[in-house]
């Protein structure tokens, strides 16, 4: 992520940046979902959801420079979260086909990261956390799923470059439960490196000029 928002930032004409960036997000949504998961178990879904949004919300204000007119990652997870309430709580059929309808309007609507593919990506992962059996298959099954999306959506053809997380999220599964990183880093680093980057641009180009 960081290498990603260095060159979109830093060195948009470089695309090898934007490459090795197409990896954070299928380990982000991932993420999502396992937080999702267990916070399920733990009874404190609403207090995950409210981090969500302090979150997007604060994450905004630096993102909005970097890319205007657009709703950073956040949203696009606030919308996750609630399409996999819906699949998972939601028993009258008709309701839940609406729901479902409605996130996915919502995801072409509005000027969200990713997309489509960027909502139904940590769904997913949610359903298969916890299952052993051929999850390989499962994962790359994903990784088409989302490629075969940014194609066909927005035309964006580095996003297949993601096809190479799901053997990586495989390995890292082993792993999961191993190695701990504070779960409130990620929500401080998003926005303070954006607005490292850009005050770091804007810096330079003042001195320039």
């Amino acid at each position: 992520m960081l290498i990603d928002h260095t060159g979109a930032i830093m060195f948009p004409d470089i695309i090898g940046f934007r490459i090795i960036g197409r990896l954070s997000m299928p380990l982000f949504a991932y993420s999502i979902a396992r937080g999702y998961f267990y916070s399920a178990q733990n009874g404190k879904i609403m207090k995950y959801v409210r981090n969500l949004i302090i979150f997007s919300i604060v994450s905004q204000i630096p993102y909005s420079y970097f890319r205007p007119g657009v709703f950073n990652i956040g949203f696009t997870w606030l919308l996750a979260a609630f399409l996999i309430k819906v699949i998972t709580s939601e028993k009258n059929t008709i309701r839940l086909i609406f729901l479902v309808i409605m996130v996915g309007v919502a995801s072409f609507v509005l000027p969200i990261e990713y997309g489509l593919a960027g909502v139904f990506y940590p769904l997913m992962f949610y359903l298969i956390l916890g299952k052993k059996e051929k999850i390989e298959y499962l994962l790359i099954g994903v990784s088409v799923l989302f490629a075969v999306s940014a194609l066909t959506n927005r035309g964006n053809l580095i996003q297949v470059f993601t096809l190479l997380d799901a053997p990586l999220i495989v390995f890292l599964l082993k792993y999961d439960r191993i190695i701990r990183i504070h779960k409130r880093f990620f929500y401080i680093f998003y926005p303070l490196h954006i607005a490292i980057l850009l005050f770091i641009k804007y810096s330079i180009s003042a001195f320039i000029s």
